[in-house]
């Protein structure tokens, strides 16, 4: 299940950025630089693994192109930062 929702990292780059958006307002509540953190810290997390997706298909259809996309939100978190 986890491949599932972890499919949306190699999703198009306009619907990646409408996901972040979703995220941010989820997390409205939380402190602008706590948030650009934290988040991140997750996104982050992703491109240590060794691999993103547990699953042979899905790593060998979605794994590249997901951790490509990862660095777009990466970027702009940090660049909006401080």
């Amino acid at each position: 299940m986890s491949d599932i929702d972890l499919s949306i990292l190699a999703a198009p780059p306009d619907e990646i950025a409408r996901f972040e958006a979703g995220i941010r307002r989820e997390f409205e509540w939380v402190d602008e630089e706590l948030y650009r953190t934290a988040r991140s810290a997750v996104l982050r997390r992703f491109l240590e693994r060794p691999a993103i997706y547990t699953t042979p298909t899905l790593r060998r259809r979605f794994e590249a192109l997901a951790r490509s996309n990862l660095t777009r939100p990466i970027a702009s978190l940090v660049s909006r930062a401080g």
